[in-house]
């Protein structure tokens, strides 16, 4: 019956050494160790994303800059293409391309942002 002389049963089921209270709070705990570790993944990618946002509006000269560089490439590739532009239509196509392009910038940023709220809100309520 005892398996070493230490109390062991060697007929017992594994783990019936254990009551239910220790079951419980082992179960309790590692579920709360479970649950942290998601909510931290899940608040470490909300600083990243609202970091990314803030470096963005700190650096939004730089985004111009290269927007303007893509529509001056955009202008000669056309300007190859199709012979000669006017340099006010094309000034005015860079600059309508540069608002379109900020304007969609600004809406993928609330867009994320909006959802990834929303995505925090909807797994704390999931638990």
């Amino acid at each position: 019956q005892d398996d070493e002389g230490w109390g062991h049963d060697a007929n017992a089921k594994p783990g019936a050494a254990w009551g239910p209270c220790a079951r419980f709070l082992v179960h309790a705990v590692a579920i709360t160790l479970v649950v942290a570790a998601v909510m931290c993944a899940i608040g470490g990618l909300v600083l990243l994303v609202i970091q990314s946002v803030l470096s963005l509006q700190g650096h939004w000269g730089v985004y111009k800059d290269g927007a303007r560089n893509v529509a001056d490439a955009v202008q000669r590739l056309v300007a190859r293409a199709s012979g000669s532009v006017p340099r006010e239509v094309a000034e005015e196509i860079a600059q309508n391309a540069l608002v379109r392009a900020e304007e969609l910038l600004s809406a993928v940023v609330t867009e994320v942002l909006g959802n990834a709220w929303r995505f925090i809100l909807e797994f704390l309520m999931m638990n």
